[in-house]
Parts: structure tokens; C-alpha cells; sequence
């Protein structure tokens, strides 16, 4: 949300400077974004990865670096970079095969990196290092980002091959509505949960990976009940205010000048010009 007020303030540079002036605002955002992350976790030494510990180190992480706009802001960055780069490409890019497969390829290690990386934080024998765990919270964002993006990039653009299909598949239509009301209910559904659990779990790939199915069919359940609640109905009465303005703004048009289509399908178009003279 606040990114969203503040929006503004780098648009309208946008709309004015030329193409590279831009292009490196964007990557001073980013790269400031990075810095600001980076920064919040060496010093006060946060660990590695998302809140899944329980003490005041994670309480403090929580609170200082996992919710803060300004350690949050480079992948909300690296999206406004991707429609900028494309609203600048409206036709097709031409890549070679080389690089269609290197963007593909890196994009998969950059998925495989930020989701496996955090892998030796979470060994029972690891020695916590601040430098090891500020670089990987201040970068497996943006390179999950940039990994998404390419995506985009590579399906709008002709070169998403079987990955485009499947993302085009008609089922997947009614989900893409709820796609905001689900990131806005996961998070409290998953802490809930986490947070009313009394007993250890025992961690196994059965158990995580019902844990993981039963988080995501609830988070669409509520995302879907949020939705007809309050999503929809908001967007029903905006669509009837607009209609209404717009009505009203046509209203305001001399309608006594405008030509009916009948009159000139039956050739009487000169009678209603004499009929508005009089």
C-alpha cells in the first residue's frame, strides 16, 4: 500500500526523462532496496530466511525486516521495471535460441537458488555468519523476482513455448481473479495455524507436503469468500459510479445535432436537419 501512494513520485519522472535516465532510476531502486535489506539484517543480525523460529531474534526480524517497506520494495521494483520494459518493446523482441535458452536456464537456477538456499542455514550444526545471512536475504528476492519476470517476459513477448500454453489454460482463469485476496489471507491463515499448534511435528515429506495442499485449497477457500464479500461488491458499485459520471458527461452533449442511423438508412436525413432548424 504504501508503495502504491508513493507510485507517483517515480511515474512522473518516467513520463519525462529519456529511456536510460530511466532505466537507471530503476536500477538505483533496486539496488537500494538490496542495500536497505542487506543493512537491516548485518546489523542487528537476523537470520537467514522466512519466520520459522521462535525467539526474539525472529520476533525482532519480523518486525524490523520482514514487513518494512524498504526491505520489502525490491521485487514491487522489479515488476514496474518489467511493464516498463515492456510498454517500451510493444513489438516482438527478437532473441537468438542461445539466448531464449540462457534466460530460461537462469531463471530456473534462480528459482532452485532462492528456494534452496536457504538450505545450510537450517542444518542443526550451522554457525551463524551475518555476511552468508544478510546476502541471502537482501538477494533471494530479487533473484526470485527477476526468475518471474522472466517468465512474463518470455510468454509476452512469443517465447514461453509449453509454459505459455499451460499458463493460458482456461482453468486457471477464475483462480487468476483471486490471485490478491489469496496473498492477503495465506499469511494470517498460515500464522494461525503455526501459532495454535501445541505439539511438535514430526517433519517428513508426507506431512509437509499435506501441510502445503491443505494451506493453499484454505487460502483459496477464504480468498474466494473474501472475494464475493468485499471484492466484488466494491468493484460492482466503482463500475456503477463510473457508468454514472459517464452518463452524466454525456448528458451534457447537444444531442440536437446528432443524426439518427435510421434516418440515413431511409434517406430521410434532410428532413431531420429541417425538423432542428425549426
Amino acid at each position: 500500500m504504501q508503495l502504491f501512494w508513493i507510485s507517483p513520485l517515480i511515474l512522473w519522472p518516467m513520463l519525462k526523462w529519456p529511456r536510460k535516465l530511466n532505466l537507471l532510476l530503476l536500477g538505483a531502486l533496486v539496488a537500494g532496496g538490496i542495500v536497505c535489506s542487506f543493512t537491516v539484517t548485518y546489523v542487528n543480525r537476523f537470520p537467514a530466511g522466512v519466520l520459522a523460529g521462535v525467539g526474539p531474534e525472529w520476533e525482532d526480524k519480523n518486525k524490523y525486516e520482514y514487513v518494512t517497506t524498504h526491505t520489502r520494495c525490491t521485487p514491487w521494483i522489479i515488476g514496474l521495471s518489467l511493464g516498463y520494459i515492456l510498454h517500451n518493446t510493444k513489438n516482438k523482441v527478437r532473441l537468438t535460441e542461445l539466448q531464449v535458452c540462457g534466460g530460461w536456464l537462469l531463471a530456473a537456477v534462480g528459482f532452485l537458488g532462492a528456494l534452496y538456499g536457504l538450505l545450510p542455514f537450517q542444518q542443526p550444526d550451522y554457525v551463524y555468519d551475518a555476511l552468508e545471512s544478510s546476502l541471502y536475504n537482501c538477494l533471494h528476492r530479487a533473484i526470485w523476482s527477476v526468475s518471474v519476470g522472466w517468465i512474463i517476459f518470455a510468454c509476452v513477448k512469443g517465447y514461453g513455448g509449453p509454459v505459455n500454453k499451460i499458463l493460458s489454460w482456461g482453468a486457471f482463469h477464475p483462480f487468476s481473479r483471486l490471485t490478491y485476496c489469496i496473498y492477503l489471507v495465506h499469511y494470517p491463515f498460515m500464522s494461525y495455524r503455526q501459532s495454535t499448534t501445541r505439539t511438535p511435528v514430526y517433519l517428513n515429506n508426507i506431512n509437509t507436503m499435506s501441510q502445503s495442499l491443505s494451506d493453499m485449497v484454505f487460502s483459496i477457500l477464504l480468498a474466494a469468500l473474501m472475494s464475493l464479500v468485499f471484492e466484488i461488491p466494491a468493484i460492482t458499485i466503482k463500475r456503477i459510479l463510473l457508468q454514472k459520471d459517464k452518463t452524466q458527461l454525456n448528458g451534457k452533449t447537444d444531442m440536437s445535432r446528432v443524426v439518427s442511423k435510421r434516418s440515413i438508412e431511409e434517406g430521410t436525413i434532410n428532413q431531420e436537419f429541417k425538423a432542428q432548424d425549426r
